[in-house]
């Protein structure tokens, strides 16, 4: 996927369908970025594009075989235009029994790509399958990660959510929480949040991402905000309509 302001990772192909399972190996083309995970081992991130409805594939790989070694498969946690977040998990060096995972973004360019490794201390929670990526404004080359962690308090019978999110422009991360928005739709919708679970994410704009859940609805929430609100947006059911 990409939007017009933002290239895709893939170069001359504007739109692709991306699979999120990386593959591991090395492929150099015109999509190659290279960095250093934690411990200074290099990688290198590239993406083999293919015209949907054929999947484009990314590949990732230790390229200086040090001793660290890829000790999963990659994953791709979020995409927005030409920002592509990846949780690369390596084996360490000393103790192949140690484990560490890495958190990159990727950021494709009309000249040449960059792969951004996240700054430590990463948060010890959150949620993988409401990561979210995005520019910091609209048209920025900064870009925002956001990880939720939400947190179910059964007395109270309510959803708390804390967002954990890094920006590029400063280099460190920082933690809010998101309330629950006050408007008659969202109120209406306390049963629904409860049951919400996100099957995926996408970027609206100016800094609002949305948690879709094709059963549940959608929870919008401008997540740069100083004082970010989770909004319930809920979709059509196809019951609701009768077919002519």
């Amino acid at each position: 996927m990409a939007m017009p302001d933002h290239p895709s990772p893939c170069g001359r192909h504007p739109q692709i369908l991306l699979d999120r399972r990386c593959l591991v190996g090395q492929l150099k083309n015109s999509t190659t970025a290279k960095s250093k995970n934690s411990k200074g081992v290099h990688l290198e991130v590239s993406f083999e594009a293919a015209d949907p409805p054929a999947i484009s594939l990314c590949l990732v790989s230790c390229v200086d075989h040090t001793g660290d070694r890829l000790a999963a498969q990659p994953r791709i946690l979020g995409v927005t235009g030409g920002f592509v977040l990846l949780a690369i998990t390596f084996s360490d060096s000393v103790n192949p029994c140690l484990r560490f995972i890495d958190y990159f973004v990727y950021k494709a360019g009309p000249d040449f790509a960059s792969l951004h490794l996240l700054a430590r201390p990463y948060p010890s929670s959150f949620s993988p399958n409401m990561a979210a990526i995005l520019p910091v404004s609209d048209n920025s080359e900064d870009f925002a990660v956001i990880f939720p962690h939400v947190e179910y308090f059964r007395l109270e019978s309510r959803k708390h959510y804390t967002l954990h999110i890094y920006r590029s422009d400063t280099n460190d991360w920082h933690s809010q929480v998101a309330c629950i928005a006050e408007d008659n739709e969202t109120r209406n919708a306390r049963d629904k949040l409860l049951l919400h679970n996100a099957m995926s994410v996408a970027y609206a704009e100016k800094g609002i991402i949305g948690w879709i859940d094709l059963w549940w609805g959608i929870l919008l929430c401008n997540v740069l905000d100083k004082k970010p609100t989770i909004r319930f947006v809920p979709l059509i059911s196809l019951q609701d309509h009768t077919v002519m």
